[in-house]
């Protein structure tokens, strides 16, 4: 029998295998009609496969022997008892003391129909049907039942198709299936399309950004592999998402020729979008230059971040300061009231904008709805919440917490 000499560029495959050890008369006995056998012995394997997965996919009870059912809204599928607990510790657990003949179907509401049937045709010939539509379901149904082969599978898929299943609408969802799942490869190619497509991808999908963890938000944005490899400290989310307001500032004063463009105020409205995100009260205290508001009611924070030249932080204290609330779109903090500055507010009322933070005409400082901000008003904060509908429960007490850095 010839062999087939291995060069340099076999060595990668090769070297998976240098760690074996062969008896070099063992080997060499082996000889060319024991080889051919070892072949025929892997075909007929495989046309037993087969001959099972035909028998499963008739589901017909007369010739299939099936001993255990399913029950899917209605819809039944007939399966051998021994071939899921074989190649499950979940299903053994879950089947061990079910028989179908003496007992109802058992009923499945996690998956479809048609997910279940391509798991179990899975379980009988190592093979199933996977389409951009169900991949990411048998993916949960592997990584729920333990079989390891079948997420193999749809890792395999996934890495040949995955540019027709990310678009920028389900981008970062598809962040969060990826970091659920452990799916590495497909982790890199997500973290690489937004190192390529950062701007467009946060500046339309905002929300979907904030909705990750936080971990992952830092690793996307350092373009790093594993979101575990940070212990997030809070000091190390403001300076990521600090980043990505600057950046976005940066790419609208390319396109601005308004000459009273003001960079930091602009880094500050676009940071308010983040802040709810943010837990000020872990973070280090010489961190930040700025004041940072905290007014919460019902479990509900706005937030916002300002240059506290009023000292209205040193008149707060450092504790949460509480009031009962009368109105849903306006809350006056009666203890603080302050000179009016003689010069007009940096800030004024914009689209977009739901609450701010103002002295009122009296110099009481208010936290307001914008279709409650009259010219009477000194706007000092913008105030954002992760929702746009923030209102204040009536007959409920309101804290107020600024903390300056």
């Amino acid at each position: 029998m010839a062999w087939n000499y291995w060069n340099k560029s076999d060595s990668d495959s090769f070297c998976e295998y240098s760690d074996l050890e062969f008896s070099g008369s063992e080997f060499g006995s082996l000889s060319e009609s024991e080889y051919e056998d070892e072949e025929q012995f892997q075909e007929n394997i495989y046309k037993l496969q087969q001959e099972k997965l035909k028998l499963f996919q008739s589901q017909n009870p007369e010739i299939g022997h099936f001993d255990v059912l399913f029950d899917f809204d209605g819809k039944l599928l007939y399966a051998n008892k021994y071939v899921l607990v074989t190649s499950s510790e979940t299903l053994n657990a879950w089947l061990s003391d079910r028989w179908t003949k003496d007992e109802n179907p058992i009923k499945i509401e996690t998956y479809t129909f048609d997910i279940f049937y391509q798991f179990c045709s899975f379980l009988y010939s190592g093979n199933c049907k996977v389409t951009k539509e169900n991949t990411f379901q048998l993916v949960d149904a592997a990584e729920f039942f333990g079989i390891q082969l079948l997420k193999n599978h749809c890792e395999k898929f996934i890495k040949q198709k995955r540019q027709k299943l990310v678009n920028e609408e389900n981008f970062f969802e598809m962040v969060k299936i990826a970091e659920k799942y452990s799916l590495l490869e497909f982790t890199k190619y997500l973290d690489y399309q937004l190192y390529k497509n950062h701007e467009s991808l946060i500046d339309e999908n905002e929300m979907n950004f904030l909705g990750l963890s936080k971990s992952r938000i830092i690793a996307l944005c350092k373009n790093q592999k594993e979101s575990r490899k940070y212990e997030v400290f809070e000091e190390e989310f403001f300076k990521t998402m600090y980043e990505v307001a600057e950046k976005s500032v940066l790419k609208k004063q390319k396109n601005n020729s308004n000459e009273t463009f003001n960079e930091k105020d602009a880094i500050k409205e676009e940071l308010a979008k983040f802040l709810p995100k943010i837990r000020f009260y872990l973070m280090d205290k010489k961190f930040l230059k700025d004041s940072v508001v905290e007014i919460t009611n019902e479990k509900c924070t706005l937030n916002g971040i300002f240059e506290d030249n009023l000292n209205i932080s040193n008149a707060v204290g450092k504790n949460s300061v509480e009031i009962f609330s009368y109105k849903e779109l306006k809350q006056r903090f009666i203890r603080f009231k302050f000179p009016r500055p003689s010069t007009p507010s940096g800030l004024i009322k914009k689209n977009g904008i739901q609450w701010y933070l103002c002295l009122e005409w009296d110099g009481i400082l208010a936290a307001k709805h914008q279709s409650l901000i009259t010219e009477t008003d000194f706007l000092i904060a913008e105030l954002s919440y992760v929702y746009n509908n923030f209102r204040i429960t009536k007959n409920t007490n309101t804290y107020l917490k600024i903390t300056r850095f």
